[in-house]
């Protein structure tokens, strides 16, 4: 059995702490952030194993204010027994004593790899549940040769030592604190802010020894900066690091990195730990990148959790298929059968639907494998896909719930086809939140979206989901169940506020407007004048006084600003903004009464932008995500990203999916997306 010895008695058991985060200094500084702190160990003289953690709202939390937490432990030779019966009596402790659960983050292998090894087997096979791994990152200083070995650091270090960089460790306190909101405002930019406020390192730095340095310019102004714990005899902490927009094309904080390894080498040190790059598990591909190009060796981190809740309804459910259709807000969803792997195929491998999906094999056979795995992990409540159908029994989209555990689902396989009612997909992915909220019994839902899929985006943030991580391809979003309940009753299809308004299309009375090929939502203000061909997406703004002919197609999401005519050949796609008075052609030789075999086609694609007062010449294509200045004369096709302006407009440079100027490295100093040329091409990375 276990007891609760009190802190006195438990540090005598235990003199030496495994990392700095269990000591009783590091205990004392953060035990006001729980209830109360409990000390467990074996009835037992001589305990060789034992767990300190915080009790919060009825839960054992080890860490509560750290990194990571874990065990004290008299030596790393104890017998996997003993420890299978230590974990056995504290599962029993809290039960018999009422607590609601407990998680236990453990360290990186770095610290006690042997220890590690047997506690991650005894939890894994006991009732604890593997609630998160992450991936954590070390560098054996032992291993480092005063050299990068992969060849592009070594090129960026070239280049930061070409501008003239100093690294220096600071000592004065204006200094550090200059260094640590270089730092805060690196990450608030990235979305992962620091919670620690200076005054908390100050503190901290009176139990473990924290070094702050920083690559500074010429000029002594600092451009990188990093922050070290001292948390071990033979390791260092690297917890909190960044650049700012100037330091990232000095190569700064590579030039940063390489000056650390040598200067705790120096000080013999054996690793440096330079901390996950996950959020909740989920990678941060490019800061994984980073570390693994600059010596970094990825190991796992592992966080072990088990509830009084795990028998409760949520298991239950999820243990057992799901034998009923949801039939809710016009839609039946049922679960996937083998019958549907080519409606599913078609969906899938659909040129344009699949433009934001993970590949998927056209072999209908494939299909139907893939169709037999998923219901074996069906029977098991390890995930849900759904067709959505109509009444009559008609497909038109597919909806799926996966990755599920006692507190959290994520959501995807979101695809409908084209032909689909008007609101069957939004109604769908919220009937797939509700499914997950309410049947599931979840807190949050996770989800990602492609970079480049700007729409999804868009109608995502509605909910207002927490974005948390990021990568090359993808943003990564947690949903809590509070967010989308409360934005739900705001989503056109669910309020009675503005369902009328979405559905219908506006026309001001002054407008003569003759064609009936308009979009559900499009507004067309005073006194435009439309003729009977023109076809006009959905979700347009037709602003006040303009003209648009027959030839004239207008995608989806189009803004036309006032005083704009648009003539018989010009094609606007889905998400072009069009700025007052822009003037179009469509002829070359005009003449009064005397009309071409064929006039010239002009297009403008998704998402690009016409300043005020600009003048396109008719026969042109306008790429996607460019932009053209205002007052300009446009002559010539203008390239996917280019800013384009002046008379004759010449470029000027490319430009971000968020509008803003890309700098010379091709970063958005806005957002900081990144893109690359290839011969010419701007495409995001």
């Amino acid at each position: 059995m276990l007891v609760d010895i009190g802190e006195d008695v438990y540090y005598s058991k235990f003199p030496v702490d495994p990392h700095p985060f269990l000591s009783r200094k590091f205990l004392d500084l953060n035990k006001s952030k729980v209830d109360r702190i409990i000390c467990l160990v074996n009835d037992s003289s001589k305990p060789s194993i034992g767990l300190i953690a915080g009790i919060k709202d009825g839960y054992l939390l080890s860490h509560f204010s750290a990194p990571f937490g874990g065990f004290h432990f008299s030596h790393e030779l104890i017998y996997v027994s003993v420890i299978n019966e230590f974990i056995q009596n504290l599962l029993y402790y809290i039960k018999t004593n009422g607590f609601s659960g407990i998680k236990i983050t453990l360290p990186p292998n770095i610290y006690h790899q042997t220890m590690n090894s047997k506690l991650i087997n005894s939890l894994f096979y006991s009732e604890f549940k593997l609630k998160t791994i992450d991936i954590t990152s070390w560098i054996d200083l032992e291993l480092f040769e005063n050299r990068y070995n992969v060849k592009t650091s070594r090129e960026h270090l070239n280049q930061a030592y070409h501008n003239d960089l100093n690294f220096n460790l600071l000592t004065q306190t204006d200094k550090k604190q200059e260094a640590y909101e270089l730092i805060m405002l690196n990450r608030k930019l990235k979305n992962r802010p620091i919670y620690m406020t200076f005054a908390d390192l100050e503190k901290l730095n009176s139990i473990l020894n924290i070094d702050y340095f920083a690559v500074q310019d010429k000029n002594n102004q600092i451009n990188a900066s990093a922050i070290i714990y001292r948390t071990h005899k033979s390791i260092v902490y690297l917890v909190f690091w960044g650049d700012n927009k100037i330091g990232r094309p000095q190569r700064a904080m590579d030039f940063c990195i390489f000056n650390l390894l040598n200067y705790y080498k120096q000080c013999g040190y054996k690793y440096l730990d330079i901390g996950i790059s996950t959020e909740k598990g989920i990678p941060n591909e490019g800061l994984l990148r980073f570390k693994e190009t600059h010596e970094a060796i990825s190991s796992l981190r592992y966080t072990f959790s088990w509830s009084n809740l795990q028998d409760s309804a949520f298991d239950s459910l999820t243990k057992k298929r799901w034998m009923e259709p949801i039939n809710k807000y016009g839609i039946i969803l049922r679960l996937v059968e083998e019958g549907d792997a080519e409606f599913i195929l078609n969906l899938r491998t659909d040129s344009k639907l699949s433009k934001f999906i993970s590949y998927t094999s056209p072999d209908i056979d494939e299909q139907i494998k893939w169709i037999r795995d998923y219901k074996s992990r069906e029977k098991e409540g390890l995930e849900y896909y759904f067709i959505a159908v109509d009444q009559d029994g008609n497909r038109y989209g597919t909806i799926r719930l996966y990755n599920l555990d006692d507190k959290s689902f994520e959501i995807g396989s979101w695809l409908f086809s084209k032909k689909s009612p008007l609101g069957m997909a939004v109604k769908t992915h919220v009937l797939g939140y509700e499914i997950g909220f309410e049947h599931l019994k979840a807190d949050y839902c996770r989800f990602e979206v492609r970079k480049q899929n700007t729409a999804v985006l868009k109608y995502v943030e509605f909910f207002q989901p927490k974005l948390v991580n990021d990568d090359n391809l993808n943003f990564y979003f947690i949903l809590t169940k509070e967010n989308f309940y409360q934005r739900k009753s705001k989503l056109a299809f669910f309020s009675s506020a503005t369902n009328d308004k979405i559905k219908k299309i506006t026309i001001h009375p002054t407008a003569e407007v003759q064609t009936k090929n308009i979009g559900e939502g499009t507004v067309i203000w005073q006194y435009c004048v439309i003729l009977g061909n023109a076809v006009i997406g959905k979700n347009c703004n037709i602003n006040y006084n303009v003209f648009i002919e027959n030839d004239v197609i207008i995608g989806d999401n189009a803004t036309i600003k006032s005083g704009v005519q648009l003539w018989d050949g010009i094609r606007l796609e889905d998400n072009v903004f069009i700025s007052p008075n822009v003037s179009f052609t469509n002829d070359f030789a005009p003449r009064s009464k005397k009309y071409p075999d064929k006039f010239l086609s002009t297009t403008v694609k998704e998402w690009a932008s016409i300043g005020a007062n600009s003048t396109i010449i008719g026969g042109i294509t306008i790429g996607k995500h460019a932009m053209i200045g205002a007052g300009s004369m446009v002559t010539k096709n203008i390239p996917d990203y280019n800013l384009w302006y002046g008379n004759p407009a010449t470029f000027r440079g490319y430009v971000c999916n968020c509008g803003h100027k890309l700098n010379d490295s091709l970063i958005c100093p806005a957002c900081e997306t990144r893109y690359k040329s290839t011969n010419g091409i701007i495409s995001e990375l």
